[in-house]
């Protein structure tokens, strides 16, 4: 069998553009495998105008880590914890309304009261060099993994304060940063704080044109599956910072299925503390 293989960057929308490109253009003969951002593939609860797709429709390859997210500022900045983001206005970087580091600030601004200001168009590498420059107060949204790998020299130096971080536990190398969904005390909120969650745990998704014949989906999750569990990519992504903690495209299914699945009024919730109408 004659495999051709090439690679695009699509850096559109925050990945909006390649993900629409995935559902409703891309080939569905097997040679197509998309890496997009997790928060994409909660959009459409959200009713984000952009989208054109169905999450649920794709074949989901699986994932190498889960990508849980800290909110930080600069060493210098005098904001050092979330009640004094309450007081003081915190300038931060994102690359769209869709990302990470727009949402999360929305929540926290909803949920805490604190005075967060989102700056859109700093891509991620952007949003860095913008904090390093005194552009922006700091980060927030930003995936633990990513900084550690891409900026190691903000964890060796203590570089960043971390004030917060998501997901349902500590990092093992943060056992001391609260979780934002211990910051809040309303149980209905905090059930909407998982849900804003979720594709947190899907980390770095890679997917498969929906319609993809399944063999062709058997053979690259196969494949995929046993490429993580190879010493000579362990060694790399050990040289690298990078952190290798997989999920299954199975269990990336179901922990879909499940989300959009919730209850209409946790669902609403969700939706008013997303920010979905700054979109």
């Amino acid at each position: 069998m004659l495999w051709r293989t090439a690679r695009w960057n699509v850096p559109a929308a925050a990945g909006m553009q390649a993900t629409n490109w995935a559902y409703a253009a891309a080939p569905k003969d097997g040679t197509v495998v998309v890496a997009t951002y997790n928060s994409l593939l909660a959009e459409p609860l959200y009713n984000n105008p952009a989208v054109r797709y169905d999450p649920r429709a794709f074949e989901y390859i699986g994932s190498i880590s889960k990508q849980q997210n800290v909110c930080g500022t600069w060493h210098t900045h005098p904001v050092k914890n979330m009640a004094q983001a309450k007081e003081q206005q915190v300038i931060v970087g994102a690359s769209a309304s869709a990302s990470d580091s727009a949402i999360l600030p929305r929540v926290l601004n909803a949920l805490l009261g604190t005075r967060f200001k989102v700056v859109l168009g700093y891509p991620s590498n952007e949003s860095r060099l913008a904090v390093e420059r005194g552009e922006t107060d700091g980060v927030c949204g930003l995936s633990w993994s990513t900084l550690k790998s891409s900026s190691p020299e903000w964890v060796e130096k203590r570089l960043l304060n971390l004030m917060a971080q998501t997901g349902s536990t500590p990092q093992p190398d943060l056992p001391d940063v609260p979780l934002v969904v211990d910051l809040v005390s309303n149980p209905d909120d905090k059930k909407a704080v998982e849900l804003l969650s979720f594709q947190q745990d899907m980390g770095r998704p890679f997917l498969m044109p929906p319609g993809t014949p399944k063999e062709m989906v058997a053979i690259i999750r196969r494949a995929f599956n046993d490429t993580l569990k190879d010493p000579l990519f362990l060694a790399d992504a050990d040289k690298a910072l990078l952190e290798v903690e997989p999920m299954t495209g199975e269990a990336m299914e179901r922990i879909l299925k499940d989300a959009f699945a919730m209850p209409k009024a946790l669902l609403q919730r969700a939706v008013d503390l997303h920010g979905s109408a700054e979109h």
